[in-house]
C-alpha cells in the first residue's frame, strides 16, 4: 500500500465495512480520487487482502468506475446520482 499511497498522497480512504477472514480481510471503502485533473468524490472500492506469516501475499482490488465512465461519455449531470 505504501507504494500506491506515495504515488497518490492526496487520496483519503473512508472505511465503510471490514470483514475478517481466516487469512486476511475484505475492506469496503469510499475515497475521493483525482483523475485527469478532476476530483471524483465517493469513489467506491472493495479490496481482498490475504496474508501469511505477517505479510500480504495477495491483494485484489475492485472499483466502481461508474462516475469515471459517465464523465468520459459526457454525462456529467448524472455523476452525483451514482455516488453513495
Amino acid at each position: 500500500f505504501e507504494a500506491m499511497l506515495e504515488k497518490y498522497p492526496d487520496w483519503k480512504f473512508e472505511i465503510k465495512k471490514l470483514y475478517p477472514l481466516e487469512q486476511g480481510f475484505v475492506i469496503l471503502y469510499n475515497t475521493d480520487i483525482r483523475y485527469q485533473e478532476k476530483v471524483f468524490k465517493g469513489f467506491r472500492g472493495i479490496d481482498v487482502i490475504i496474508g501469511k506469516e505477517g505479510k500480504i501475499i495477495n491483494h485484489e482490488g475492485f472499483y466502481d468506475r461508474t462516475s469515471l465512465v459517465l464523465e468520459r461519455l459526457g454525462v456529467t449531470d448524472r455523476i452525483d446520482h451514482v455516488k453513495q
